[in-house]
């Protein structure tokens, strides 16, 4: 029986992912600008990011000019964008199947809820110095506008929602090339697919480290628990359950009559 996308969950899903995303990012931005106005009424002092060895240690991060790191921090997401642009164009081009796309779905619905009630329960400075001024974060009690405001957050989110949206559709490019493509075999083109997602993670993984993106920390985790996610084997039978179903095909009336009318007559 041929499968088809239950339109509603499915249009439902993306509604609130788009809206939910930006109102919990909206929520741990105002939840940062109340914790440095009662930081800088306890201390006279503004909040600073913490330290990352991997900032201090390893990489001079601190040595990257400011206005450069704020075009590093649109580099990430254009590239984002892109890389996920160009795969969905792929698994469009090859027959749109329903269960991988499905599976996207499922990885970002089980992943959004679970930081976000990790960004909630512990208050984290930004990894980016002067998060609130440079994102015009309001410095107010009133939290009115966590409902309207589209922008970036401010307020480490204990994750790196570019890197996982990397991960999820590195693992639709792989299903949707999983039977090869033209005289490449299903194995090397899952190498290549492969290798060619790691470079690419681990690229933007660098650009987002020099802008002061996200912590070391919340890279590394993303990446850990968001492969975990896309590569369990219930989520495609939760994806099966949720965004897809059977129908049954009704047989035309004129199927099985035949096509020369034979004629008993003597």
């Amino acid at each position: 029986m041929p499968l088809r996308p239950r339109w509603i969950p499915t249009l439902l899903t993306f509604f609130c992912l788009t809206f939910v995303n930006q109102w919990v990012s909206n929520i741990i931005s105002f939840r940062q600008a109340q914790y440095a106005l009662k930081e800088f009424k306890a201390t006279n002092r503004t909040i600073q990011p913490l330290d990352d060895i991997l900032y201090t240690g390893w990489i001079p991060v601190y040595d990257v000019p400011y206005v450069d790191q704020l075009g590093l921090l649109t580099s990430v997401d254009a590239l984002t964008a892109a890389y996920s642009l160009i795969i969905v164009t792929f698994w469009g081009c090859r027959g749109q199947k329903l269960l991988p796309m499905a599976e996207v779905l499922t990885a970002q619905i089980f992943l959004l809820p679970m930081f976000a009630l990790c960004q909630w329960f512990t208050v984290v400075p930004d990894a980016l110095p002067d998060c609130l001024s440079v994102n015009e974060i309001p410095l107010d009690d009133d939290m009115t506008w966590v409902w309207s405001r589209f922008g970036r957050a401010c307020g480490d989110m204990l994750w790196s929602s570019d890197i996982a949206q990397l991960v999820i559709f590195t693992k639709l490019w792989e299903q949707t090339f999983k039977r090869g493509c033209c005289r490449c075999g299903k194995i090397t083109v899952k190498f290549l697919i492969r290798v060619t997602g790691v470079v690419f993670i681990a690229l933007v993984s660098a650009i987002a480290l020099a802008a002061r993106y996200q912590y070391s920390t919340d890279l590394l985790m993303t990446i850990f628990v968001t492969t975990l996610v896309t590569t369990h084997g219930w989520t495609p039978r939760i994806a099966k359950v949720l965004f897809i179903k059977t129908v049954r095909e009704e047989a035309d009336e004129s199927e099985g009559v035949a096509l020369v009318e034979q004629d008993n007559t003597v």
